[in-house]
């Protein structure tokens, strides 16, 4: 039998920057790190 886990992603998305956290299961919550979008906005 596997052992199984669910990955939690959070995306906090603003007008210049996009942030992402995420946590494995009911584990502490981690912030992955935060991009800007100066390129996506034409």
């Amino acid at each position: 039998m596997e052992d199984v886990s669910t990955l939690y992603v959070d995306l906090d998305v603003h007008k210049d920057s996009i942030t992402v956290a995420h946590a494995v299961g009911m584990g502490e919550v981690e912030l992955f790190g935060t991009v800007g979008t100066c390129c996506l906005t034409g």
